[in-house]
Parts: C-alpha cells; structure tokens; sequence
C-alpha cells in the first residue's frame, strides 16, 4: 500500500492533536518555569490545523479544545516570569490561536524585533491600509 502526503500530515496532525492537551497539562504544573515550546506547540498545532481545515477527530476534540482554552489563563500565570522576545511571541501567539485568530498567531510567531521595526516603519509611510 502506497503512502499518500495527505494521509501522512493528517496521521502527524491527529498524533499533535492527542498530544496538545498532555502539553497544556504539563505547563499548568508551573506555567511561570515553563520555556516558550510549551506556549509554541499548542499554538503552531492550532494554526496548522486550522490552515489545512483538519477536522478534529471526535475522540480528541472535546480534550483539544478544553486544553486551548486554558492557554490565555496559563499565558497570564506564566507572566510573572522574565520573558525574552522569542517567549513573549510564542504567549502571543497561544492567546491568538485559542481565540481562534489563526493568522495572527502565525504572524506574532514571525515577527522578529528586526521585522516588527521594518513593518511598522512600513506602516507609518502608509503600506498598509487600516482596518477599521
């Protein structure tokens, strides 16, 4: 039987599903020691499945969403700790994709101090139309 790419992501993806609330439960054990993969991982799962429209299998989903929904107030507890940029983007980022913000969980992942200085220099000379 010949593997297909499709089924090979969705096998990785149910695999990542499975694994998210383990994650978030090991991250309330002391969210304020935790590095920043305990944020990221919840956080890149969500934005990968909501970029391929990967349905939750239904043994997974009520856990999966339980433990997203628990990011944003893990998020604030681990707060107290010094956070270096990379860190502060990856809490970011967990809040936007338990909200169901997607794209901008992927954005914060990418915004490096270095991009973030070119794009709101970009946006003071009126790149980017406002949304209001």
């Amino acid at each position: 039987m010949k593997c297909k790419i499709q089924d090979l992501t969705l096998c990785f993806l149910s695999a990542s599903f499975a694994a998210v609330p383990h994650i978030v439960e090991a991250l309330a054990l002391a969210p304020e020691k935790a590095g920043s993969d305990y944020f990221q991982f919840p956080a890149w799962v969500e934005i990968c499945r909501r970029k391929q429209g990967a349905v939750l299998p239904p043994n997974l989903e009520v856990a999966y969403r339980a433990a997203l929904a628990r990011m944003p107030s893990l998020v604030a507890l681990g707060a107290t700790a010094d956070w270096d940029e990379g860190m502060v983007r990856c809490a970011l980022a967990a809040i936007a994709a338990a909200k169901g913000q997607h794209q901008i969980a992927e954005a914060v992942l990418e915004l490096s101090p270095d991009i973030a200085g070119v794009f709101l220099e970009r946006l003071d000379e009126g790149d980017f139309e406002a949304e209001q």
